[in-house]
């Protein structure tokens, strides 16, 4: 059998992602204990992080409340309008009909309750999915319980 090196200069990679290439053929061979003794103890409250992170990605429930952020609204093409949130070079496009009723999650109300009523207001369903794209661009953001206005028990 023969076997080419091939190395990121030759593949065509620029120097940073060939010097990425070669970390992960280092640590690719590490054991947990062995990263834990390089990194320290520090290394399991970033690895909590980052899975509570990932699954807050992955995540498809949506929070109880809701309530709409500061957005920078963009002009595009026909009925499309641009909404800048995180991210100057990753905006979503979101039919203006939607935006204009996007107020109603203002906190108070249940997110089910926004929803029903931006369904009787304009004939949008908003899909779990939808509302979970939203809260995962920053364009709605979860209201804690301790916010919340609080009903008869």
């Amino acid at each position: 059998m023969h076997c080419t090196t091939v190395s990121g200069a030759s593949a065509g990679l620029d120097e940073s992602a060939s010097s990425t290439l070669n970390v992960g053929r280092l640590v690719s061979s590490l054991s947990w204990l062995d990263v834990t003794r390089l990194c320290g103890p520090d290394v399991h409250v970033f690895v909590h992080l980052a899975q509570d992170a990932y699954a807050a990605l992955l995540a498809e429930n949506v929070p109880d409340r809701l309530r709409l952020e500061t957005i920078n609204i963009m002009p595009g093409a026909g009925a499309a309008t641009y909404v800048r949130t995180y991210s100057a070079t990753d905006m979503l496009a979101v039919p203006r009909k939607l935006l204009d009723v996007l107020h109603l999650f203002d906190g108070q109300r249940t997110t089910d309750a926004a929803v029903e009523e931006i369904a009787n207001r304009t004939g949008i369903e908003m899909e779990r999915s939808l509302l979970r794209k939203l809260v995962d661009f920053g364009v709605l953001t979860p209201v804690p319980a301790t916010l919340t206005p609080s009903g008869p028990a």
